[in-house]
């Protein structure tokens, strides 16, 4: 049984609510900081208290199919007050349940980052077009791709492609 749902609490009290079809590993993750990055309020808690200083939980334990886990993981969000969106709540970004009810701010965020890509015409680019401008800024002072790459969260490949002038051939550094 490694199906369930389990709670993380951090020093101050709030409280984050997850679901797993394996929560010793998903546990295991969260205290690497390798699972988190997408939980923005937990995971700015685990950088600002680290990830030792959070108390985790299992709440239940079970086989339990994906709906049913969605279904728990809304109770337990509502029972601990765990989203951010309602009065004093806690780290959890949605209602659970795989919902995609986020907080204002969150939405609010979203909403800038789209309007700024669609102005910019890059909607469903990872890079701006400044990036793509110190991208090639950095390949013509020599600096090796594969640092590039982790500079900027992409692929080496993508690297290769803006050099070799098959993606981002329309943007041109001065």
């Amino acid at each position: 049984m490694k199906t369930g749902i389990y709670k993380i609490t951090n020093p101050k009290g709030r409280v984050y609510i997850g679901q797993s079809k394996n929560i010793d590993e998903r546990i295991t993750r969260y205290k690497k900081l390798q699972c988190c990055k997408h939980q923005l309020f937990l995971y700015r808690s685990f950088l600002k208290y680290g990830a030792n200083n959070h108390s985790f939980e299992i709440i239940l334990r079970g086989d339990f199919s994906k709906a049913h886990l969605n279904q728990l993981e809304k109770e337990y969000i509502k029972k601990f007050n765990s989203f951010n969106g309602w009065k004093n709540g806690g780290l959890n970004l949605t209602t659970g349940g795989d919902s995609y009810e986020f907080h204002q701010t969150v939405k609010d965020k979203m909403s800038e980052t789209r309007k700024r890509k669609i102005k910019e015409g890059q909607l469903n680019s990872k890079l701006t077009i400044e990036q793509v401008k110190e991208i090639k800024e950095l390949l013509l002072n020599k600096i090796k791709q594969v640092d590039i790459a982790n500079k900027f969260n992409v692929s080496k490949n993508l690297i290769t492609e803006i050099k070799k002038g098959r993606a981002w051939s329309n943007i041109q550094i001065n």
